[in-house]
């Protein structure tokens, strides 16, 4: 009885323990949300058949790809190219209790020579996190822009009209609210139609909203028609915020983000993809990045976000159903902490089960190691988790030799994947 006591309290404190280690990375962590402003059904600025919102949506991306090289980040983006009102994506902001909110933009006018980069923040100055640093950071964004070529348009500031007399364009002393709606309800609340609270609290949330140039005019256009130069304007808003703010780099680790997508696997794996696609990679990447990955689908034998989810306690209590915010998990953490991803894959195991991976990559390298199951080991028949064993799924079904041949080990565990679980076949030797 006292054995069975000790054993319950036991496994209540590991799990304690694990809730720890996934509450403390977020506690630590310093919050961004980048806004691609516009989307979804708003395409923005319209030169031609460009889409602001398209370009506002690749420099977004490109930032928190840049800001996820630095240690201790939580970077979110409040939309992937989707319809969503001002109060929602400001709300989403106050929620997560953003460090930062960077509303991301590129300008327009109807007149041609009009050009150059712009930064707006709230003209309110209750606390140095709001008009003072955002200026001050605004000021090395331009500055880095500026040297790309786009002038250096300034921070400003801009006041909502004496003409809106609704209190929702008011702040909580009667004052006219900022003009940019981004900016004021991230001050006082997404949809707050009061005059809303004081935030001399600090409730309001540090925003700035940048205009990166001018899509109208022909200069500033061809700084930024190519991804590659979309990329450089987000690596200037990141450097600035790495400065600002004083980020560390993290050390170089392998990038496993993209081997947790497989245009033909995801393909394979749902025939309404199937029907809607074919097997066009360009169509289906985009469909999982803007939909698969919210609703929990599975782009790649390594990572089944409901196998993950499932299997791990402290992700269902941290995360409940929200596979967005469980596949940023993996990528940030549960890939170095060694955790088991797909039926077919536990980097832990997988890294422990082979001695001549451990000399190639140590013994606690498991981005590299899921690196080298997907490129060599499921094609050399390696056994990548307890519940697996390609060799042994070959061997135990005729059917499948004849499909595959004796040593297709690739083909085999794909199959299991796709067909072979629901049709309830085994595996591994029990």
């Amino acid at each position: 009885m006292e054995i069975k006591r000790f054993l319950k309290r036991l496994i209540v404190l590991i799990a304690l323990l694990l809730m720890i280690s996934v509450f403390t990375s977020k506690v630590n962590a310093m919050t961004i949300v980048i806004d691609p402003g516009h989307g979804g059904n708003d395409p923005g600025a319209l030169r031609g058949d460009v889409h602001e919102a398209d370009l506002n949506l690749k420099i977004a991306r490109y930032l928190r790809d840049y800001l996820n090289d630095y240690l201790d980040m939580n970077v979110l983006l409040t939309h992937e190219d989707s319809t969503m009102d001002l109060p929602d994506r400001a709300d989403f902001a106050r929620n997560n209790r953003a460090d930062l909110l960077i509303s991301v933009h590129v300008n327009n006018s109807v007149l041609p020579f009009s050009n150059g980069a712009e930064a707006y923040v709230t003209y309110r100055t209750e606390l140095p996190k709001y008009n003072e640093q955002m200026t001050a950071l605004g000021n090395k964004i331009l500055n880095n822009i500026s040297s790309l070529g786009i002038a250096n348009g300034g921070v400003r500031t801009r006041i909502a009209a004496n003409d809106e007399n609704e209190d929702e364009y008011k702040y909580y002393d009667g004052q006219n609210g900022d003009y940019y709606g981004i900016i004021r309800r991230s001050m006082k609340g997404g949809h707050e139609t009061s005059l809303g609270p004081n935030f001399s609290d600090g409730s309001g949330i540090s925003t700035i909203l940048v205009e990166h140039a001018y899509m109208s005019n022909d200069h500033d256009y061809n700084l930024i028609n190519s991804d590659d130069k979309l990329k450089a304007l987000a690596k200037a808003d990141a450097d600035a915020i790495a400065e600002f703010y004083s980020l560390k780099k993290a050390p170089s680790k392998t990038d496993v983000g993209g081997y947790l997508f497989n245009a033909k696997f995801y393909a394979d794996k749902y025939e309404d993809l199937r029907n809607s696609y074919g097997y066009n990679e360009e169509l289906l990447r985009t469909h999982y990045y803007v939909f698969g990955i919210r609703e929990g689908r599975t782009a790649s034998p390594v990572f089944d976000p409901v196998y993950y989810l499932n299997k791990y306690n402290d992700l269902r209590i941290a995360f409940g159903n929200d596979y967005t915010a469980l596949y940023n998990h993996f990528l940030s953490f549960g890939i170095d902490e060694g955790r088991a991803s797909s039926v077919v894959f536990d980097s832990g195991y997988y890294l422990g089960k082979y001695s001549d991976l451990q000399n190639a990559f140590g013994n606690n390298n498991y981005r590299d190691g899921l690196v080298h199951f997907i490129n060599f080991g499921m094609k050399e028949g390696r056994v990548g988790s307890t519940e697996f064993d390609a060799g042994y799924y070959l061997n135990l079904y005729p059917d499948l030799q004849k499909a595959f041949g004796n040593t297709n080990y690739y083909e085999a565990l794909n199959h299991f994947l796709i067909f072979g679980i629901n049709e309830g076949r085994s595996g591994i030797l029990k």
